[in-house]
């Protein structure tokens, strides 16, 4: 357990990097999104069964139900602990990193009696591009991905141990980790399967397997509830009964047999999730995997991953949702290592190849998780300050996009509820309907590409222009222009 601290001391500077940074070096619209459902809960109360957002306006269109916001909730603790501030967002990840990461260590001790394969596998998991970056991230997938190791460590524990409490937890955090997310974890249920049918010699197998019910069940019941609220809300493009969006998020059965469809999904793989020096290592370790104890395991928790990643194709655009598939490649990769490994003779030209190779491959890594860390909202700090300036807390603000667009990152860091519109809606009889419901600010976002003074929009030059840049003007909405 010493070794195992000394990795996570290790890279605790390497997740704490930038931890104050604004919430806008990656994925700004998913992390402003998530903040501001913890900040809801924090001025509002948590409530699990209605999440607000800040895009949709002041009605109760403003709610909009995702995920079942365990992680939102236990952020929302720490700002009522200590201070409302997004590092917390970062701690919670990070902490729930470590999480995963104890329970991937025990899940593989458990499987190959191996503490120096558990410690190497569990550096080189650490060391993934897309875990370094995303596990000090505003996301709640360190902890979705804490979740789905936890139940995969207690369901095995209990199996090969015959203890019947593990499997009572594992059924718990595996209810936890499906309402969650519901898109991972459900997949990461066939080496458990596995191990109930073929590896248990105590428990009653049909007993074991419908009880797997429980946690389905729940996820099925909250995914219900989700497309009922949300449809109640007026959110009908952001559920399955919209074809559009289902097409969108899981693609058609036709597009399962065109290349194309997978290519994007694939390129993002290197070197995201192997870097060109894991590459080998892992191709070697999928096939020499089978001189391990529970090798079948790991095939199927690879089957398990391949399986999330293609029927899934359509939502892999996304990069995080890759961090599900790194538990098996450093499993794969660290085989590979040590079958490399014998290639030297002795001790020391043993240990000098396995620390040489870590050591370039953190360097790389680093390299590759760090090209995020980059604004992807530059505007949003901007805007926000001189939003803040120009209104007062319970004003409204209008953003206006080329194409409508719900990124959370002008209302967050505006500090204020908003609408945001297409340049399709940016019409005098909407605005003048808005300004009578307390929208005080109207923000157009890259007006160039649609705003008309001399045309459709000539009511415009009736209020006060605030700001006006190449990216965005801000008029004072019910101010008229003085002559």
């Amino acid at each position: 357990m010493k070794k195992l601290l000394l990795i996570f001391l290790f890279f605790l500077p390497i997740l704490v990097y930038h931890i104050n940074i604004p919430i806008l070096d990656t994925y700004s619209f998913r992390q402003t999104q998530t903040a501001t459902v913890v900040r809801n809960f924090y001025k509002n109360g948590i409530n699990f069964f209605k999440t607000e957002l800040d895009v949709f306006g002041e009605g109760e269109e403003r709610y909009l139900l995702l995920e079942f916001p365990i992680y939102q909730a236990i952020v929302c603790i720490f700002y009522r602990i200590f201070f409302p501030s997004e590092i917390w967002g970062r701690v919670v990840s990070i902490i729930m990193a470590y999480i995963g990461t104890f329970f991937f260590f025990k899940l593989l001790l458990l499987l190959t009696s191996d503490v120096n394969f558990s410690l190497l596998a569990t550096f080189i998991y650490l060391s993934i591009p897309i875990n370094i970056h995303f596990n000090r991230t505003f996301l709640m997938e360190p902890t979705v991905i804490a979740t789905i190791l936890g139940f995969l460590y207690f369901f095995s524990y209990a199996i090969l141990k015959g203890n019947i409490y593990y499997w009572l937890i594992g059924i718990i955090i595996s209810s936890i980790s499906f309402l969650h997310k519901a898109l991972y974890g459900p997949f990461f249920l066939i080496p458990i399967i596995y191990l109930a049918i073929f590896k248990n010699k105590k428990f009653n197998k049909f007993i074991l397997l419908l009880s797997l019910l429980i946690p389905i069940g729940l996820m099925f019941r909250w995914q219900m509830y989700c497309e009922e609220m949300n449809l109640a809300y007026g959110h009908f493009s952001l559920t399955l009964a919209d074809k559009a969006y289902r097409i969108r998020n899981f693609g058609t059965l036709a597009e399962r047999f065109i290349f194309e469809t997978y290519k994007q999904g694939i390129l993002n793989l290197f070197p995201e999730l192997l870097t060109h020096l894991t590459l080998i290592p892992t191709g070697i370790g999928l096939f020499m995997i089978r001189n391990r104890e529970n090798y079948k395991y790991f095939y199927c928790l690879a089957i398990s991953s391949f399986l999330f990643y293609f029927i899934l194709i359509k939502v892999q655009c996304h990069h995080y949702y890759n961090m599900v598939i790194t538990p098996i490649v450093s499993i794969f990769c660290t085989e590979g290592l040590l079958y490399l490994q014998r290639f030297f003779k002795n001790y020391y030209s043993k240990k000098t190849f396995l620390i040489t190779f870590l050591f370039f491959n953190l360097l790389l890594s680093l390299k590759f998780a760090y090209r995020y860390h980059k604004f992807d909202a530059p505007l949003a700090l901007q805007i926000g300050e001189i939003v803040k300036r120009e209104t007062k807390l319970d004003e409204y603000i209008i953003i206006c996009f080329p194409n409508y667009d719900w990124n959370s990152a002008y209302v967050y860091y505006s500090e204020r509820k908003g609408l945001h519109i297409g340049s399709t809606d940016l019409n005098e009889n909407k605005i003048k309907n808005l300004i009578r419901k307390n929208y005080s600010l109207l923000i157009l976002i890259d007006w160039k590409q649609y705003l008309k003074l001399e045309g459709k929009h000539k009511f415009l030059h009736n209020f006060d222009t605030i700001e006006r840049n190449e990216n965005f003007i801000i008029y004072k909405l019910g101010a008229v222009k003085k002559m």
